[in-house]
C-alpha cells in the first residue's frame, strides 16, 4: 500500500485521485479548506505531529458536506477535526444556514447493480419526454428520451417502490387524465444489447446530501429499443457479513469485526450550526457496516443519524451539545453504541431502528436519556441513564425492548416511563433516585421485569395505571417516599417473589378497580400500612408476609374485596387486619400474631371470614 505525505496548500482530492486503491494519505498538520469525495479504498490520517495545540482541520466548501463516502469498500479517516464552511455577510446574520452535514455517508455504494430496462408495452414517443418515477422515499428519478424511433419502451426498476407518471401528458391520452399505472416486476421480455454504464451524483436540493445514481445508456437495436438515458436508484454490492453483532461470549462487548466500508478515528466535528447532522449515514439493505471509533461529535442538529436501513457502530465516542439529540436511528436503521459518552443534547438516544445501548453512559441531556418508539430488538446492556431533565428511559409505541445490568438514576421525571402498549422486558436493573416514579406503567402497557431493584425514588416506586398489566417477578422495592406499589385505574399485573419494605406510606397501595395477583410478597416496615386496599379494589393474595409495619399489616376500605390466603401477619403496630367502609374479604388460614389490636380493628366480623 502506498504512503503519501500532503503538505499544507495542496489539494486532498487531486491526491486521492493520483493514487491507487489502498492508499494511505498522511497530513500535515494545518487547515484544509476543501470538501473531499471518497469513492475508492484510502486511509487518511492526521500526521503524528498533530494534536489539541497543532490540530489537522477540514473545512468543507460553502453548501457542500465535508466528507462525501460513496465507496463499498474500506476507507478510513483519524485524527482530524471536521466543520463546515462559513458564510459571511454585510448585514446581522453573521453566519447563513447550512443545509449540509459535516460527514456524510451515502451508500455507502459505488459498485452500483441497476437494474434492466423492459419492454412493457409500445407507446409512442416523442423526442425530449420525460419521465418520473415517484417513490416511496421521497425522492425523484428522472428519464429523458432522445431521438426515438416511433416505438418506445417504459424503463422500469426494480429498486423503487411507488409509481411512475408520464409528465408530457400530449403523448399519453391514459396520463393526461391523471392516472397512474404501477410499477411492473416482471422480468425483461428482450435483452437490451449494447450499453454503457456510468455513476454520476445528484444532489438533492433540500438537503444538499449528494446521492449516487446509475446512468444506462442504451443504444438502438432492432428489438425496437432506442437510445435514452436513466437515472436509478443504486443496489450496493452484497457483504458476506453486513451486520456487526454484539459478541455474547465476551459480557459486555459492542461490538464485532466486520470488514468495515467507512472508518472515523479519532476524529473530531464541530459545527456551530445547529441545523447541521454531524454524521450522517444513509444505507441500503446490503450496505456494510459504518464505525466511529473515540471520534467526539459536538453542536449539530444530531451528533449521529441513521438512515434507510444503514448500519453504523460507534466505539469509545463522545456525543454532546446537538440541539435535537445525540445518536438517531430511524426506522430501519442498526446502530451499536458502545462504551460512549451521550450528554448535553436535547435527548440522548432515539431508537426506531434496530440495535444496542452497551457500556454507553447517557446523562445531562434537556429532555429524556433514551427514546424507543415503534421497534423491537433493541437491547440495553451494563449502561448508566442518569441526570436527564425529564425520563431516563421512554419506552412508546408498542415497542418491545430489552434492558439488562443498567442503573437508571436521578432523572427529574420517571426513571422508567412505559406507554402505548409497549412490552419492555427490564432484568436486573437498578432504578433509584429519581425524582418522581422509579417504573411507571401506563396506557394498556405490559411487560416483564426481573430482579429489578427499585428504590429511594421521590414518588411511587412502581406505579401500574390505566389497565396496565405487567409481569414482575423478585423486585426489591424499598426506600421510595410513597408507596412501595400501587395499582389504580383499573390495572392488573402479577407480582411473585417480590419484596417491599421501608417506603414511607404504604407498602402495597391497590385502588380504583384494580385487580393484581400477589404471590409470595414480603413487605415489612413500611410507615403505613403493609397492603392498602380500597375504592373497588380487590386481587388475590396467597402466602404473603405482612410484617412490621408501622400502622396495620393489611386495610381494606371503599368497597374493596381482596381474596387472601395463607397469609402471616406479624408484629403490625397497629392490627393485624382493619376492615371499614363497607369492605368485605375473605381470609382463609390466617397466621396472626404479635399485632396491635386484631379482634379491636376488624369492625364488623359478618363482612370478614377467617
Amino acid at each position: 500500500m502506498a504512503l503519501a505525505y500532503l503538505y499544507l496548500g495542496q489539494s486532498i482530492n487531486a491526491k486521492i485521485a493520483e493514487l491507487g486503491e489502498g492508499a494511505t494519505i498522511e497530513l500535515e498538520p494545518g487547515v484544509y479548506r476543501e470538501s473531499i469525495r471518497l469513492e475508492k479504498s484510502v486511509h487518511i490520517r492526521a500526521s503524528s505531529r498533530s494534536g489539541d495545540e497543532n490540530p489537522t482541520h477540514i473545512i468543507g466548501e460553502f453548501g457542500k458536506p465535508t466528507i462525501v463516502v460513496a465507496t463499498n469498500t474500506p476507507c478510513s479517516l483519524t485524527g482530524v477535526v471536521l466543520s463546515h464552511a462559513r458564510s459571511s455577510y454585510s448585514g446581522r446574520q453573521s453566519r447563513c444556514k447550512q443545509e449540509a452535514y459535516a460527514c456524510v455517508v451515502v451508500g455507502p455504494a459505488v459498485e452500483v447493480e441497476g437494474t434492466e430496462a423492459s419492454i412493457r408495452k409500445p407507446l409512442p414517443l416523442k423526442s425530449t419526454s420525460e419521465w418520473h418515477i415517484h417513490s416511496a422515499s421521497h425522492k425523484r428519478e428522472s428519464v429523458e428520451r432522445e431521438e426515438l424511433d416511433s416505438v418506445g419502451v417504459n424503463l422500469l426498476t426494480k429498486q423503487i417502490p411507488g409509481k411512475w407518471r408520464r409528465r408530457m401528458s400530449s403523448l399519453n391520452p391514459r396520463m393526461s387524465q391523471g392516472e397512474e399505472e404501477p410499477l411492473s416486476d416482471r422480468q425483461p421480455r428482450s435483452s437490451i444489447g449494447r450499453q454503457s454504464r456510468t455513476s454520476r451524483v445528484s444532489t438533492d436540493k433540500q438537503t444538499a446530501l449528494p446521492a449516487i445514481s446509475r446512468v444506462a445508456r442504451v443504444s438502438s437495436t432492432s428489438n425496437g429499443l432506442g437510445s435514452g438515458r436513466a437515472e436509478i436508484t443504486p443496489k450496493v454490492a452484497p457483504s458476506p457479513k453486513p451486520i456487526a453483532r454484539p459478541n455474547k461470549n465476551r459480557r459486555g462487548s459492542a461490538l464485532g469485526k466486520p470488514t468495515s466500508s467507512f472508518e472515523m478515528h479519532k476524529c473530531t466535528v464541530k459545527l456551530d450550526c445547529p441545523d447541521m447532522t454531524g454524521v450522517f449515514v444513509y444505507g441500503t439493505k446490503d450496505s456494510l457496516v459504518v464505525r466511529v471509533v473515540n471520534s467526539t461529535v459536538q453542536g449539530g442538529l444530531w451528533g449521529l443519524e441513521a438512515v434507510d436501513e444503514a448500519k453504523v457502530e460507534t466505539h469509545k465516542s463522545n456525543f454532546m451539545g446537538n440541539r435535537k439529540g445525540g445518536c438517531r436511528a430511524s426506522p430501519k436503521a442498526s446502530l451499536t453504541l458502545g462504551q460512549n459518552k451521550i450528554h448535553d443534547n436535547r435527548i440522548g438516544v432515539e431508537m426506531e431502528g434496530t440495535g444496542a445501548l452497551i457500556d454507553t453512559e447517557v446523562h445531562d441531556n434537556d429532555i429524556h436519556g433514551v427514546v424507543v418508539r415503534r421497534v423491537s430488538g433493541v437491547i440495553f446492556r451494563n449502561s448508566h441513564i442518569h441526570s436527564n431533565k425529564q425520563n431516563g428511559v421512554l419506552i412508546l409505541d408498542q415497542s418491545t425492548p430489552l434492558l439488562e445490568d443498567c442503573t437508571i438514576y436521578d432523572n427529574n421525571y420517571q426513571g422508567v416511563c412505559v406507554r402505548d402498549e409497549s412490552n419492555p422486558v427490564i432484568k436486573r436493573t437498578k432504578v433509584h433516585s429519581n425524582k418522581k416514579v422509579g417504573i411507571l406503567l401506563t396506557d394498556r402497557s405490559t411487560g416483564t421485569f426481573d430482579a429489578c431493584e427499585v428504590c429511594s425514588n421521590e414518588r411511587q416506586g412502581i406505579l401500574v395505571a390505566e389497565r396496565s398489566n405487567p409481569k414482575l417477578k423478585r423486585l426489591k422495592v424499598h426506600g421510595n417516599i410513597e408507596d412501595g406499589i400501587e395499582l389504580t385505574d383499573a390495572a392488573t399485573g402479577y407480582f411473585e417473589d417480590c419484596e417491599v419494605y421501608e417506603n414511607e406510606r404504604q407498602g402495597c397501595l391497590v385502588e380504583e378497580s384494580s385487580n393484581p395477583v400477589f404471590k409470595n410478597l414480603k413487605t415489612f416496615e413500611n410507615r403505613l400500612a403493609g397492603i392498602y386496599i380500597s375504592d373497588c379494589g380487590a386481587g388475590k393474595f396467597e402466602n404473603c408476609t405482612v410484617q412490621s409495619n408501622k400502622q396495620d399489616g393489611f386495610c381494606i376500605a371503599g368497597s374493596a374485596c381482596p381474596k387472601v390466603t395463607y397469609p402471616k401477619l406479624v408484629g403490625n403496630k397497629w392490627g393485624g387486619i382493619w376492615l371499614k367502609d363497607k369492605a368485605t374479604c375473605t381470609f382463609e388460614q390466617v397466621d396472626a400474631h404479635d399485632n396491635g389490636f386484631l379482634g379491636e380493628r376488624i369492625g364488623g366480623i359478618s363482612r370478614c371470614s377467617l
